[in-house]
């Protein structure tokens, strides 16, 4: 059985989007490509050889979406809380090392977005953080080195 992929309607509609930007540039590039291969020589063509490279790029990421597209099951947050962390968890932790507090939202992998505090639940510290509770003291592995954190808030929604 293939992987299902959860996602929220509103994360679907982003990679559809996607999907069809892509389906536009993979036609760019293919003139790209005819032009480059009417200049003749494609030994030493490097209007070939990127078009080569983005042909490679986009074909493989059409691919990957229409895959997980294919497979994708539709997750909506609760407004009920458990009190426990899991997918749409908005949490407010402690960084022990550093006596910070940081708040992410745990969300489904294609919805990740670090930069504004919402992390995927397959990450190192999303999974570190799944089935966690108020009060609860977590050392999670990452790649950069072992993070502690204190479990000080978690709400429901995303």
């Amino acid at each position: 059985m293939p992987r299902q992929y959860e996602m929220t309607r509103a994360g679907k509609a982003a990679l559809e989007d996607e999907l069809r930007r892509l389906h536009v540039r993979r036609g760019e590039v293919a003139e790209m490509l005819g032009a480059a291969i009417a200049q003749g020589d494609l030994s030493e063509n490097a209007e070939y050889t990127e078009g080569k490279y983005q042909q490679a790029l986009v074909g493989g990421r059409i691919a990957d979406l229409e895959t997980v597209l294919a497979n994708a099951v539709i997750v909506e947050p609760s407004a009920e809380s458990t009190g426990v962390i899991g997918l749409f968890s908005t949490v407010t932790v402690l960084d022990l090392d550093y006596d910070e507090e940081i708040e992410y939202t745990l969300v489904p992998l294609f919805e990740a977005d670090y930069k504004v505090g919402r992390i995927s639940v397959e990450s190192p510290l999303g999974e570190g953080l799944v089935g966690k509770r108020e009060g609860d003291e977590v050392e999670i592995t990452t790649p950069g080195g072992v993070t502690r954190l204190r479990v000080l808030n978690v709400r429901a929604g995303g």
